[in-house]
């Protein structure tokens, strides 16, 4: 038969034990402290408890957090994809040929002025599904594509609905950035340089005279560019502008010429967080070699790129066709018989995304020296003046929107890749802190 006995040991026995006294009632005095203070007893209120309850709002998600949308070639048929807070991510097959889509990247490649809204109109109908127009109408935008869909130029598609009736690209009204889908890249990790403070390199208007491959707007370009950052706190410039040899204007009294083999050794010893180039660019995707930065002696070449042992943070190629990856497979192989992409030979776009840059600005075609000016302007401008990267590349492309009459479709030509809610891009030290 079970026997039910009382507790050995409790607040009420060990009381009354040490009221009764005897040999060990010293004992039982402390150990009745003990448990007055495990109990939470009001003379240990000094005592620091042993578990704490706080009370925290959940954590929403921030209002920079963009949108994104996906395009890819399975190889089959054009996929695209939103991908957004939801249980689910809605899929859907797009059923237009590739055929189509070539010939649509042509005719949007510098189109004339005419052309533009209807093309626009076009794109958005063609490859973007109707029931994606919830995510177009959000806040800012990733598009992340493949390969094949980089090729198209998504900033050149229409926001939904208008502003005083006329209707508005998607990539001026609001943020929008792109991002690479692609095997090759290595981990966004980037090792934070000792010493702090940031690190700029400025190559403007390199190209022979004689051979008239200078620039004078990109000349322009990159003394503007150097004045504005050096007049930042904390921020050391070295800016290499001009063919050597060269006539010089008084502007350039100070400055360095931008000489190939120099600006090569800056790039791999200069630990630099921004590169900004200022001039032209050379790419023929029939012979991949003659692809780069024009130089009076040469291209600088995706095979010199390469020997960078810590990429930038931040590359600005203002120059031709800086955007644009390589389709070129080595062996002469066709672009959809590759497995992999470890066949291609880059481009310097191609490069850069190789290596791990954070954030990548380019030109999908020749571009207007002025206007490139006048965008490296304003983008800078808004850099330095706090705001986020995708909104400065924004600004960049609405101040030449609303110049598109002197400068065409120019304002489409940009292409960011990276983060468009990265911040203070250009403070010292941020870069290494925010990890872009």
């Amino acid at each position: 038969m079970a026997v039910l006995r009382r507790p050995r040991c409790s607040a009420p026995c060990s009381s009354r034990a040490a009221r009764d006294g005897g040999p060990n009632a010293t004992v039982r005095k402390l150990l009745l402290q003990r448990i007055l203070e495990e109990g939470g007893s009001e003379s240990t209120t000094t005592k620091r408890p042993r578990f704490r309850v706080e009370r925290r709002m959940p954590r929403r998600p921030s209002a920079e957090t963009p949108a994104r949308i996906s395009f890819w070639d399975d190889g089959q048929t054009i996929r695209a994809a939103a991908i957004h807070q939801a249980a689910t991510v809605p899929e859907r097959f797009i059923g237009v040929g590739r055929d189509v889509v070539d010939d649509l990247i042509v005719k949007m490649t510098d189109p004339p002025a005419s052309d533009v809204d209807e093309l626009c109109q076009l794109l958005q109908r063609l490859l973007v599904p109707t029931e994606f127009g919830d995510v177009l109408r959000s806040g800012s935008l990733v598009f992340e594509v493949d390969r094949s869909l980089a090729r198209l130029h998504w900033e050149m598609q229409p926001e939904q609905g208008s502003q005083n009736g006329e209707p508005w690209p998607l990539s001026v009204r609001k943020v929008f950035a792109r991002q690479m889908r692609t095997a090759y890249s290595p981990a966004p990790v980037r090792p934070a340089r000792p010493g702090g403070g940031l690190r700029a390199l400025v190559i403007g208007d390199p190209g022979d005279p004689e051979k008239d491959q200078d620039l004078p707007g990109a000349m322009n370009e990159a003394l503007k560019v150097k004045e504005l950052l050096e007049s930042r706190d904390g921020v050391f410039v070295e800016a290499r502008i001009g063919a050597p040899g060269a006539s010089r204007p008084d502007e350039l009294y100070d400055v360095k010429p931008a000489d190939r083999l120099e600006v090569l050794a800056l790039l791999l010893n200069g630990d630099f967080d921004l590169v900004h180039y200022a001039g032209h660019g050379d790419f023929d995707p029939e012979q991949p070699s003659r692809v780069g930065w024009v130089f009076a002696r040469g291209l600088l070449t995706p095979g010199e790129i390469g020997r960078l042992e810590r990429v930038p943070a931040v590359i600005v190629s203002n120059a031709c066709l800086s955007a644009r990856t390589s389709f070129v497979l080595d062996g002469a192989r066709r672009p959809d018989e590759a497995k992999t992409e470890a066949g291609l030979l880059p481009s310097l776009a191609d490069e850069f995304f190789k290596l791990g840059v954070r954030n990548y600005v380019g030109t999908a075609w020749e571009v207007n020296d002025i206007g490139a000016e006048l965008f490296a302007r304003t983008f800078y401008s808004a850099l330095l003046g706090g705001e986020s990267f995708g909104e400065a590349v924004r600004k960049g492309r609405e101040k030449l929107w609303h110049e598109r009459e002197t400068y065409g479709a120019l304002w489409a030509a940009y292409q960011h890749y990276g983060d468009p809610a990265s911040s203070a891009v250009l403070a010292p030290g941020q870069a290494e802190a925010d990890g872009n």
